[in-house]
């Protein structure tokens, strides 16, 4: 682990057993686990001790505009060409991933108050679209031992790398900029879960030029 045994901590929010977590230690070394609620997910963080960064696989801010379509949601889907189904808007989603994601940046940052948590919305199945990044070239290209074969484990490990390249300086384009976002969507930088990031591999405006 790093100094301190702090990591980088990845989570896949989802229903009983299907609750995916990963934590990424500075080595590459990382660990997954299954759980079943945020309270469980937030016993297995805290007993970690204080986390570096968290990447959440769900979506971090809102639009109250039809379907509660974001922008950076439409303009993934055309600039890589990912189905609908894969990158989907809110109202479309169940409520683990909307709920849960949200709840546990929340309750994560009330554990650790004196720290400033960083956290980071993650998209691992959307990700995985991207030239060189499937499944296997991702793990060879990131450099972590420990690849689970449990898909919700998996996307919170990718979420945990994400974490990791975003806060670390590796990935520069954040999708919570303004110009990802229209009028009726609430501001990641400026709300009741702010500060909120999405850290992305390479800016999608220069991939659609």
């Amino acid at each position: 682990m790093l100094e301190n045994g702090r990591y980088w901590v990845g989570a896949d929010p989802g229903g009983k057993g299907k609750f995916g977590l990963a934590f990424l230690d500075g080595g590459g070394k990382l660990s997954c686990e299954l759980v079943s609620s945020v309270d469980e997910a937030v016993k297995a963080i805290v007993d970690r001790g204080e986390p570096l960064a968290l990447g959440i696989d769900a979506p971090m801010w809102w639009s109250s505009g039809e379907a509660g379509g974001r922008k950076v949601d439409e303009t993934l889907r055309r600039v890589y060409g990912i189905p609908s189904g894969t990158v989907q808007s809110a109202n479309s989603l169940r409520g683990a991933a909307l709920v849960g994601g949200a709840l546990l940046a929340s309750r994560i940052r009330d554990q650790f108050p004196r720290a400033r948590i960083e956290i980071t919305e993650t998209h691992p199945k959307a990700l995985l679209y991207l030239p060189g990044f499937g499944r296997d070239s991702f793990q060879r290209k990131f450099e972590w031992s420990g690849w689970s074969r449990n898909e919700d484990e998996q996307d919170a490990a990718i979420a945990a790398v994400c974490a990791r390249e975003g806060f670390s300086g590796n990935w520069t384009t954040d999708l919570a900029d303004k110009r990802f976002r229209n009028e009726s969507e609430q501001d990641p930088k400026d709300y009741w879960l702010a500060p909120m990031h999405y850290f992305w591999p390479h800016d999608p405006d220069g991939m659609s030029s």
